[in-house]
Formats: C-alpha cells, structure tokens, sequence
C-alpha cells in the first residue's frame, strides 16, 4: 500500500455521502491539526468506503432521532500526541446503550429496520481499518449521540502498526480453532444474493466446503448436480424466493430436504410467515454469530 494524504480521500468520500445524506444531516469538515497531516499507508478506495459508511450511519441515526436535516454531522481530522491520524465522525442523534455498543460491529448486528441495513457495514469496515494497521472504536451516550473514531498510523509506522495486529492471529485462531472443527468438511451451500453478506458467512463457515448461489435458480441448478451436508438459504432471493427453492429440493429429493437451515432478517410477506412458523426450528433470525451459525450447521448435518 502506498503513502495516501488524508484530505483529499476525505473530501472525495463527503461529496459520494452527500446525496445520500443531504436530506438527513449536514456535513461538516474540520481539520484540528496545528500542521499538516501525515501520510497513512492504506488503499484510499477502501478508505473513502469507510468515511462513506461512517457518515452515512451518523445522517440515519441523526434523522431517526427525529432531529431537522440542519442538524450537523461532523467530520473532524488531527493529527494525535502518538502521531496517528485519527478521523472522528460525529452525530447528535439517539445515541447507542452500552449493550448495543458491544454488539456494534458484529457480522448482521444492525439497529436499522429490516430492509433498510444488511449490519455488515461496521463489520467490514473494521476489517479494512485493521488492514490498514490501525483501530475504529465508538463512544456514545444515549440521548447525546454518537462519534466513531477512526485511528491511522502514519505510513513510516504503518508495518510495525500492522506487524502487531497481525500477530494477536495466532492467538484468535487457536481460539477460534474448536468453533471451527464443528464444522470442518462439511459441504455447504449458501445461496444469499448480496455478495457482502455471502463473503461473511464464507468466513464464518471457516473450515467448511463452501459453495455460493447468488440466486434462488442456481441454488436449483447447484442442488440437482451436487451433494451438500447442509444448505444455508436466505428467504429472500430474486428469480426463486428460499421457500421455491426448498420446494424444488422436496420434489428432487425429500432427505435432502431435511438439510435446509434458512436466515431471515424478517419475514415481508404473508406466504414467508407462514412459512417461518411451519419451519421455526430450522430458521435462523438475523443478526447471529458465527458460534450460533456454526452450532446450528452441525445439527442439520448431523441428524
């Protein structure tokens, strides 16, 4: 990764955020360095897709509080005492208890209405800050609002910074090591038609044989030509909904039928709720974890 001035990446990422947000919030740049600020290390696509998402968040929270679109979302950069570049995006809106802020970056975690947020927005760009070395952490107060704060070593320190992330793996990795061996070579198919989503059940499923149908029709075409311990479908799906495609398993074969897992973030229509209380025990409600996902898998595959 190369050397990337903050500013302009920042200013490129409001003028992308501001036709989603103009009629939420107004945004507000202001830079508090006393001098200019230090190079960071990063891919700066990914970096205005973090900026983007941040300030996206803070207008909906803003709105959702009920406040007037004048209402300011502020974007503010400095250079810290450590040298690190930190970006601050901050919100007068609701606010977030302290059970929702340990929850907050959770993969499918969303405090947005269902349709409106997949809850992988945190989860990912968490990701593509840890990538860069550095930290995004959030401080907030109910009825206050709410500021993430986004930490960036500068681009001399940037490979020690992520050297020492990198080497807290092997650790998460032997903790995670039995999570993942619940599942080990199992075949799994995913049929989820946002690619976001699918990439994270991909990592979620770690240790499995993964295959992924973007559609409802080739989740048909994938089960008539392969073999699958457990299929993991969303309800939800163009071309054929998950409930057409688990109608097309039974008439293929009724076993195979039995290892449907669905996930739903609710059901939107009629037909779907009828269908989540007819099959309630091997539906899983949006957002979970990856221990729950995981546990859930093995006991489809192993009845």
């Amino acid at each position: 990764m190369r050397p990337v001035a903050v500013g302009p990446v920042l200013a490129s990422a409001l003028r992308l955020a501001e036709h989603s947000v103009r009629h939420r919030a107004t945004l507000i740049l202001r830079d508090e360095s006393e001098s200019a600020l230090p190079a960071v290390a990063c891919d700066a696509t990914k970096l205005a897709q973090v900026v983007v998402n941040l300030v996206v968040n803070a207008a909906y929270a803003t709105a959702e509080a009920g406040r007037p679109s004048s209402t300011p979302v502020r974007v503010t950069t400095r250079r810290a005492p450590d040298g690190w570049v930190e970006i601050a995006v901050a919100d007068e809106g609701a606010g977030m208890s302290p059970a929702t802020q340990q929850r907050l970056f959770e993969p499918f975690f969303t405090t947005k209405g269902h349709g409106q947020g997949t809850g992988l927005g945190l989860y990912v760009s968490l990701g593509i800050v840890r990538s860069f070395g550095g930290e995004l952490s959030v401080e907030s107060a109910e009825g206050v609002g709410t500021t993430m704060r986004m930490r960036l070593p500068p681009s001399d320190a940037a490979p020690l910074a992520r050297a020492r992330e990198e080497s807290a793996a092997p650790a998460a990795s032997a903790r995670t090591s039995v999570q993942d061996d619940s599942v080990s070579g199992l075949s799994v198919l995913v049929v989820e038609d946002d690619p976001e989503v699918a990439a994270s059940l991909r990592r979620m499923l770690a240790g499995a044989t993964v295959t992924v149908a973007e559609s409802g029709d080739s989740a048909v075409e994938d089960l008539e030509t392969g073999r699958y311990d457990v299929v993991l479908c969303d309800l939800m799906l163009p071309v054929l909904t998950g409930m057409e495609v688990f109608a097309a398993a039974e008439r293929l074969d009724a076993r195979l039928a039995r290892r449907f897992l669905f996930m739903t973030g609710g059901p939107v229509t009629e037909d779907a709720r009828r269908f989540v209380e007819l099959h309630d025990r091997r539906v899983l409600a949006k957002p979970f974890d990856s221990s729950l996902l995981r546990e859930r898998i093995r006991d489809v595959a192993t009845q």
